[in-house]
Parts: structure tokens; sequence; C-alpha cells
């Protein structure tokens, strides 16, 4: 009998270490997972910052053109086709002209069927391609054209317009950007023999355009989209550099033409524009996100950020998983306990309740029952001793356990205050009253002042915040 007690409890005993050991496991777990969260966020924010910067260095141009100004350049040219057709989607009933066919074929205007985020690369781009170009009506099919010219004998234009039959032009026939709602082309870039990119190559001219989604995807009849077709029949590979010294210096990596932001311009091989001036360009693309005019390392960065968040979603979701099987551990631990104290407590009283041997019998108690009932008094001692260590144990567990819950109590509200300050940083401004714009402001500064180094942080502004003015 006293086997079989001190076997139950033993096993007891064990079940409960065990659990124990369950539950620091899933602490561990735990702890290792808000560490890789809290890295992660680090890298989010670095990741932010640099994205910032890049916003920031591309965000210099004034005087910006929106596609309602556009409109009223074209308009200026009333006897060109470009101007008849804003005149008729303005007021159709007036010109009678809503039920042509040429109204339902033509997409629009070259020069508004893109945007370019930088108002000095949009006179670059329009320099380059010229008015009559920038004029342009651009049709999905032959069709339309024949129903402009059938329009154009009924009512002449003064004009010479130029018309863009996309099912007749060559699309793009390379791989596209990976992951890119904007469907970028994958044009190889320009390399030196040593691999590396020429200095102040900023991209491909016919990446810099943003084309509204609605016009994006699938406008031709074959499906093919406005960038593989018009924009990449328009520019080809037009490369665009930073300066016209970085231009010149690229000279044997450029294949089809090349721009450059401080006016610089070769329009094809062995053939220069001369002078800086780009003169007077009413008809320009219209300025649209400014996120597209970036070095190509945005993009990388941008993609790294992506996927450092899908793996901060993770760490997330796998700290959820530990912490549903933290909690389950702590109630089987809690029950276990529970039936491991009421066993030892039934134990000593069953062993402290049996009646002595020889008790109220008149008869004199013989050797071996003094024997007996003196082992029965030390198992029942025994029984009281082992009750007192492991309530003993179990305090210092739960003691253990309690500062173990303080602990992440704390890394919780670290964890909540960090991603305030990431919302804080990664908050639009744009629409704030002045008041407001500078007190959020103050407060990116106090982020940043903590974030780094004590020696790097005088002087700190934020990225975006170069120009800031409350005003604004």
């Amino acid at each position: 009998m006293e086997s079989i007690v001190s076997n139950h409890s033993k096993k007891l005993e064990d079940d409960i270490k065990e659990l124990g050991q369950k539950i620091k496991h899933h602490e561990d777990n735990i702890k290792y997972l808000k560490t890789l969260k809290n890295k992660l966020d680090d890298s989010i924010l670095d990741m932010q910052v640099s994205l910032g910067k890049h916003h920031t260095s591309s965000s210099t141009s004034i005087n910006e053109d929106t596609e309602d100004d556009t409109i009223q350049h074209i308009l200026k040219y009333e006897n060109s086709a470009a101007a008849l057709l804003c005149r008729t989607r303005s007021k159709p009933e007036e010109l009678q002209v809503s039920d042509n066919p040429f109204t339902e074929d033509v997409l629009g205007i070259v020069a508004t069927l893109g945007k370019v985020d930088d108002d000095n690369l949009s006179r670059l781009l329009s320099k380059y391609l010229g008015v009559e170009t920038m004029l342009a009506l651009v049709c999905k099919t032959y069709e339309g054209y024949k129903a402009l010219e059938a329009f154009n004998k009924d009512r002449p234009l003064d004009d010479r317009s130029l018309v863009i039959c996309l099912e007749n032009l060559r699309p793009y026939t390379g791989e596209f950007l990976a992951d890119d709602p904007q469907q970028r082309l994958g044009i190889l870039k320009p390399k030196s023999i040593n691999g590396e990119i020429p200095s102040g190559f900023l991209g491909f001219a016919v990446n810099m355009v943003f084309i509204d989604y609605t016009k994006l995807y699938g406008v031709s009849k074959s499906g093919y989209n406005l960038r593989e077709t018009l924009f990449y029949n328009l520019f080809s590979t037009l490369q665009v550099y930073r300066s016209r010294k970085d231009m010149i210096n690229a000279l044997p990596w450029i294949s089809n033409g090349a721009v450059s932001l401080d006016g610089g311009m070769i329009r094809s091989p062995g053939v220069f524009s001369l002078g800086h001036h780009l003169g007077d360009i009413d008809v320009k693309f219209p300025c649209g996100p400014k996120n597209l005019n970036l070095h190509e390392s945005y993009y990388e960065i941008e993609n790294q950020m992506k996927e450092t968040k899908w793996k901060k979603g993770r760490a997330f979701e796998d700290m959820q998983t530990e912490q549903a099987l933290l909690d389950r551990a702590r109630y089987n631990y809690e029950t276990k306990k529970q039936e491991f104290v009421a066993y030892i407590a039934q134990s000593s009283f069953q062993a402290t309740e049996t009646p002595t041997v020889g008790q109220n019998s008149g008869r004199p108690i013989g050797t071996k029952k003094v024997k007996k009932g003196k082992v029965k008094a030390s198992t029942s001692s025994d029984v009281e001793n082992q009750f007192v260590e492991i309530l003993r144990r179990m305090s210092e567990t739960q003691l253990i356990l309690k500062v173990g819950r303080e602990r992440r109590h704390a890394e919780m509200l670290e964890l909540q205050a960090r991603d305030e300050e990431h919302r804080i940083l990664a908050m639009n401004c744009s629409s704030f009253t002045p008041d407001t714009k500078l007190y959020w402001k103050n407060k990116r500064q106090e982020i940043m002042q903590k974030k780094l180094p004590t020696n790097l942080s005088g002087g700190l502004s934020n990225p975006g915040d170069d120009d800031f003015d409350p005003r604004n």
C-alpha cells in the first residue's frame, strides 16, 4: 500500500515538473519571437526612413501641372484633333458627336494618358517627343482611325494630327518587373564589363510614366497594356541620367537615346541636342504620384520592406500560437497541482486518522505490533514533510511564473509603444492644420532622437520634413 502511494505521488510530481518545463519552453519561444519582431520592426523603421529620403530627394518640382491644366493647354491648339476630342468629351451634346464611332475607340491623347512625378522630367520627356506626338490621338484599333478620317471629311481640321493605333504597334516582348502593379518593363540595365551600372543612371523613361490603372490593363484588342505598346514605341529604351556629364560618360552604353535632368538630350546614337534651355513647353505630361522618378534602389528597398512585413506577420502569428499553448500548459499545471495537493492532503489525513495498534484494547501490545505502529507513525511524518516540501517548491514556481508574467506585461507595453511610434512616423500629415502638422513633426523628432545614437541625433530632421512648412 505504501509503495502504491509513493508511486502515485511520484507520478504526479513528475507530471507537474514536465508541465513546468513546457511552460518554460513556451515562454522562451515567446521571448525569442518578441525579440525577432522587435528586430523586424527596427528594420522596417530603417527602410521607411530610407524610402522617406528617396521621396524627399525627388520632391523638388514647382509649378506642377494637373491633367486639367494639360487639357487647357491642348485647347489652345483649337484646330487640332486633340482639341476637338477634349471639346467632344466635355460637351458632347453641343458638338453632336456622342454617337460617332471614334468617340468609343479613341482612348485619349498621348499627353493625358500618362503622368510623370516631376515637372522637370515631364518637360524633358515632352520635349523629346515633340508637340505633334504629345497631341497625337490614340485609338484601340484601325477602325477608330477610319472613323476619325470619315469625321474629318465632314468637318475638316486645319491642322494635321497624328493618330496612333495600338493594334498595329509592335509590343514589348521581354519580361516585366516582378510584383509591380504598374507593369514596368524588365529592361536590362546598362552595365560595364565589370558589372557596374553607369554613374547617375536613374532608369528608363518608359518606366517613369505613371499610367492610370483603368487604362493600364487590356486596353488593346490583343490584351496588351499601354506601357508595352504606346509608351514603349514612343520611348523604347530611352535612358534617364542625373546630369549631362553622367550621360556623356555613359555613351558606350546608350543604344537608343538618353536625357539628363539638367537638360541634356541624345535623340539617337550620334545625334545630340545643343543647349540647356528647353524653351516654353505648354503641352506636357501632368504630374502624378511622387514615387515614380526614383532610383532603382527604391524598389529594392520597397520589396525588402514587404518581405520584412511578411516575416513580422508570421512572427506575430507564431507568438499567438505559442501564447495559446502556454495558456493551455498553465491550465494543465494548475489542474495537476490541485490534484497533487488534494492527494497529499488525503494521504496525510488517512495516515494520521488510522487507529494506533492496540488502542482501546485491554491486552498489552506485542513487539511486532509496536514496530508496526512506529512504521505507520514514521510514514505519516514522511508524508507531512513531503507535503511541506512540495508546497515550498510550488510557491517558488508560482513566484517565478509571477515574475515572468510581469516581465511579459512590461514587454507588451514596450511593444505597443513601438507600434505607436511606427504609426506616427508613417502618418500622412498633408491634410492636417498647421498647428497639428507642427505637433506631429515634433513628435517624430522625439522618436527619431530616441532611436539614433546620441552623437547622431543632433540636428536631426525627419524624412519628408526637410521642406516642412506648417502653413502647407
